[in-house]
């Protein structure tokens, strides 16, 4: 059962493919400049001692300098010991910073010539020269006032150098203290960063939750908002007749939603299958494994690519194949009672029930027990399956020309047989006891120091070798057409093959709670991003996915000049001609000069913006994953 159940487990990893999230910075290697980057990453020194031509990279690496030497004098001062040595030194990195302020205005001076040079617009320049005279207006008092080596007043005056430094490269802070006296500490202008929690992420070992019971009323589904939709309409739909049948005529019942999208595989699939009901019925129960968790995660072809997926998962692919026959489909959210026996095997393959009923809420199904003689008889959980409008009487679907009855199918149930796979040990006859002996023979083994050595591995290639070697002669004489599972051991589905459809579910429905045309959001998995934080920290704009829109596609986060202004200066500080290799881009752009807009996009469709922003800013980027069948949201 063990082995089943790891195996069971690693396939549902296989299925939940997380979002390929991409975040494309358009414009990595230029949002920022060498300065904004030193004081965000732990690199500062590195470009100190590799001798980086850009001043702007030498003053920040000094600033860092400087504030380790204030903390030293500090430190100093408050055991009462001797500073002079220390303000020595501070002196020499004043001198420093002096001559790095020239080189930085004579590097100011050089941006304004290009700028003028390539014939920028006003915005652009001005935006420059209001930036100079930010710098100038407060570079020679903070210089002059550097000299004194006061502890408090060195406090105020490192927090007016930061500050300013960190304005003129165009990066917002906030006041951590309102006091002019407030500690400085370096590290709090890097990039920020969440602290890694390992027992806070999206994909951690999830818990049974004892409190999420299936629903047992139609007035728990309606007091749950769980409703059905959509209300009756009359129209006409194709050649197929909908007369007898109330509701069936609804065009909802065969349109697309988040998770049943009509792909051209989704179409050619339902073509091999004739359009047939009873053969698409078939087809998806025997072939597409159910993995016990709750809310959909994917849409109908991923579904079909998988061959596997949970119960909303699986009945979208089986309305996508009925819809793209033109043939009405909709989904039953109830609750049904399964027999224990019958609850191991499709759970897994457990041996004990309760291990069964505890992997199924793990997943966040709505389960309970229900308990005869002091043990646990049935399993009832909240369930979803798939109503559709065909002929059913009297041939129950065979021919299906009028639709006549809405007929209830569950390809999600199923039950398995669990293969043990091959023997390799018998099989091959290799003694392992005799094998293990030999190897440990063949080289020193000291267990009082601890050590092994000189052991001869060709025994254990020859052994695998002849291993081998036996199972695939035992494969070609003994079995056909085997599959994987066979050889190495899992399950496979027992098969069911009828040229009509059930008459009725295979497990007692204890309430049909809500018919849907599509999922409603408390039964999908769903995504909410955010790009940036207002003045009270909430999300600004937050835009909200269905997680089956999202799983094995490309989401892309990236940057766009925000007026034609910023993208002619954003071109003029780059190479003319085609950009063959990295090494021809800049060092650093000034990042002050170009707004950018950062923008969300699917597949490349845009679907969010953010707030206008200058390169080099951090841009806050919030996710917020809803999890259905759990009773809280989880934010990373």
């Amino acid at each position: 059962m063990t082995n089943s159940l790891i195996g069971l487990m690693r396939q549902t990893a296989l299925v939940m493919k997380s979002t390929a999230l991409i975040t494309a910075l358009s414009f990595a290697m230029l949002v920022t400049s060498p300065a904004a980057m030193a004081m965000r990453t732990a690199t500062t020194s590195h470009h100190a001692q590799s001798g980086e031509s850009n001043p702007e990279a030498r003053l920040s690496a000094l600033l860092e300098q400087i504030m380790h030497k204030f903390d030293a004098l500090e430190a100093a001062h408050l055991a009462g010991q001797d500073t002079v040595a220390i303000v020595s030194e501070l002196d020499h990195l004043q001198e420093q910073m002096i001559a790095l302020d020239n080189d930085v205005m004579a590097n100011f001076d050089a941006i304004e010539q290009k700028l003028k040079d390539k014939n920028l617009s006003e915005t652009i320049l001005k935006r420059h020269q209001d930036m100079v005279a930010h710098y100038q207006a407060h570079r020679a008092r903070i210089i002059e006032q550097f000299k004194d080596k006061d502890i408090s007043h060195w406090r105020w005056l490192l927090r007016t150098w930061w500050d300013r430094l960190l304005a003129w490269l165009g990066i917002e802070i906030e006041d951590i203290v309102d006091s002019p006296i407030r500690d400085v500490n370096p590290r709090q202008f890097k990039r920020s960063h969440q602290t890694f929690d390992p027992n806070n992420l999206p994909n951690k070992s999830m818990r049974p939750d004892k409190d999420n019971r299936p629903r047992k009323s139609i007035q728990d589904y309606q007091q749950a908002k769980l409703i059905n939709t959509p209300a009756n309409k009359v129209a006409e739909l194709g050649d197929f007749s909908y007369d007898a049948l109330a509701g069936a005529s609804d065009p909802a019942y065969v349109a697309e939603t988040d998770e049943v999208i009509l792909t051209q595989r989704i179409k050619d699939q339902a073509q091999a299958l004739n359009y047939d009901p009873v053969k698409i019925y078939h087809w998806v129960r025997n072939n597409v494994e159910w993995q016990p968790s709750w809310g959909a995660v994917q849409d109908a072809e991923l579904t079909l690519d998988a061959q596997r997926g949970n119960a909303m998962d699986i009945a979208s692919l089986t309305i996508a194949l009925l819809r793209a026959s033109q043939i009405p489909a909709r989904y039953v959210h109830g609750t049904i009672e399964v027999s224990e026996a019958m609850f191991r095997n499709w759970a897994g393959g457990f041996t004990s029930i309760d291990a069964a009923v505890d992997f199924a809420a793990s997943g966040g199904i709505p389960t309970a027990a229900s308990i005869a003689g002091g043990k646990i008889a049935q399993v009832q959980i909240e369930h979803v399956w798939v109503e559709v409008a065909i002929d059913y009487f009297p041939t129950r679907g065979a021919s299906n020309r009028d639709a006549d009855a809405w007929v209830q199918m569950d390809p999600s149930y199923k039950q398995y047989q669990y293969l043990q796979g091959l023997d390799a040990g018998a099989i091959s006859g290799i003694d392992t006891n005799q094998l293990a002996a030999e190897f440990l023979a063949s080289g020193t083994t000291n267990e009082a120091e601890g050590w092994i050595q000189g052991f001869d591995p060709t025994i254990l290639e020859n052994a695998l070798n002849e291993a081998q070697s036996s199972i695939e002669n035992y494969i070609t004489t003994n079995m056909t057409d085997p599959t994987v599972s066979d050889v190495i051991g899992g399950r496979k589905t027992i098969i069911q093959e009828y040229p009509v459809l059930p008459s009725s579910l295979p497990n007692r429905i204890l309430v049909e709670g809500a018919r849907y045309d599509k999922l409603p959001m408390q039964l999908q998995q769903r995504v909410t991003y955010s790009l940036g934080r207002d003045d009270l920290g909430q999300p600004i704009n937050p835009t909200t996915f269905a997680y089956a829109t999202l799983n094995n596609e490309k989401v892309t986060l990236s940057f766009r000049p925000a007026t034609t202004d910023d993208e002619a200066a954003l071109l003029a500080l780059l190479p003319e001609g085609e950009v063959t290799d990295i090494g021809q881009l800049p060092q650093s752009i000034p990042s002050y000069l170009v707004i950018v807009i950062p923008e969300l996009k699917v597949n490349g469709e845009l679907k969010t913006s953010g707030q206008p922003m200058e390169l080099g800013q951090e841009l806050i980027f919030n996710t917020t994953i809803d999890f259905a069948g759990r009773t809280k949201n989880e934010n990373y």
